[in-house]
């Protein structure tokens, strides 16, 4: 009854790292076949398991050391599943963290009851405890620790693979000083092995977000337009393809200020620079809350992209618009329209379209 146990409580672990493997990583082969021959190389394994606690003398046989056996399973892993082997022993150690820490917290609930059966007791805790937090440990797994493996830079894959290992080897010192043996050297390697994760997970952290950090300024140079802060013509080329890709139905607005060179030469070059920013920051307010996009694509000119249906109401705003918000006065702004797919199916199409009318229109002003 009590073998019966173990290897139950062992089958356990073994089925929540492989389907924590199997959800992470990408298969080669049909499901099918991974699951087939998971299935029978597990049952070699287990048999020859109980194979070398028979000429041990059982040994482990109550401390659940062979569970540490599992480390045969990383080269059929890496046969299975078309992964590296750092990403897969990345995503190994995580799981089996889980499950040592599962592990350890069994047979300490199994210790509390010395009346009742100890296997029994401990395997119990260790199912329910699977059942209620392991599809929450699949969630994070998949969501978050697969998407940081995926982008995390290269310089700080190698840290992030040391820091896995070393809190895989925190899980299992810990267990074997707590659960089995109580010897001080073991106590202070615990220690030591903690100390070491604790800095190692805050330089990660802290060169991630560094990282994070550099990359959003990158972002912010090479999508926005230094001087008003609206976004630029690469975000245009980049939002318009995406739109079309969703198939979503779209007015591009073209718009270009009138008389602008005269502002720079009345007013100077500096008034001519605030003329634009105010421009920008009105454009943005009347635009806000609507799904719109607002973008400078060269000195004066500017393009707006608006949903199809909100076409009436913005263009009757901007005829209504004052242009309160200038140091100098404002000369007016000119603008034409295109619309997605109608008039156009290609950004560059859709542009002359607008472009064309907003001439026409400012030709009408003299």
């Amino acid at each position: 009854m009590e073998l019966i146990l173990q290897i139950s409580v062992v089958l356990e672990m073994l089925f929540v790292n492989l389907c924590t493997a199997h959800i992470c990583c990408k298969k080669k082969y049909a499901t099918y076949k991974v699951i087939g021959i998971l299935v029978v190389f597990t049952a070699v394994f287990l048999a020859g398991s109980l194979y070398f606690l028979s000429i041990t003398n059982g040994f482990g046989k109550e401390k659940g050391i062979f569970v540490l056996f599992g480390f045969l399973y990383f080269p059929l892993l890496k046969l299975l599943y078309d992964e590296k082997l750092n990403r897969i022993l990345e995503i190994a150690c995580s799981a089996w963290i889980y499950t040592m820490i599962v592990l350890s917290m069994s047979v300490y609930f199994g210790k509390l009851f010395p009346h009742l059966n100890y296997y029994v007791v401990g395997f119990i805790f260790q199912t329910v405890i699977y059942l209620i937090a392991t599809p929450l440990f699949w969630r994070f797994i998949k969501l978050k620790l697969v998407y940081i493996l995926q982008n995390i830079p290269k310089q700080d894959n190698k840290l992030l693979r040391a820091e896995s290992f070393l809190w895989f080897l925190t899980a299992v010192v810990v267990y074997l000083t707590s659960v089995i043996w109580n010897n001080s050297y073991l106590n202070l390697l615990a220690l030591l092995c903690i100390a070491g994760d604790a800095f190692l997970s805050y330089y990660l952290l802290h060169s991630v977000v560094k990282n994070m950090k550099n990359v959003e300024n990158l972002k912010s140079i090479a999508y926005q337009d230094s001087l008003t802060g609206a976004k630029n013509r690469i975000s245009l080329f980049q939002d318009i393809d995406r739109k079309i890709e969703q198939k979503q139905t779209f007015v591009l607005l073209f718009l270009d200020l009138d008389k602008f060179k005269g502002v720079n030469d009345q007013y100077g070059h500096l008034a001519g620079d605030n003329y634009l920013c105010s421009f920008t920051n009105r454009m943005q307010e009347i635009l806000a809350n609507r799904q719109a996009d607002f973008y400078r694509v060269a000195g004066d000119e500017f393009i707006c992209i608006i949903p199809s249906e909100q076409e009436e109401e913005i263009l009757e705003k901007l005829e209504l618009e004052r242009w309160e918000c200038f140091e100098v006065p404002f000369l007016g702004v000119s603008y034409g329209s295109a619309h997605y797919p109608e008039d156009s199916k290609s950004l560059y199409g859709l542009i002359s379209i607008a472009d064309h009318k907003m001439y026409e229109e400012k030709s009408k002003k003299g």
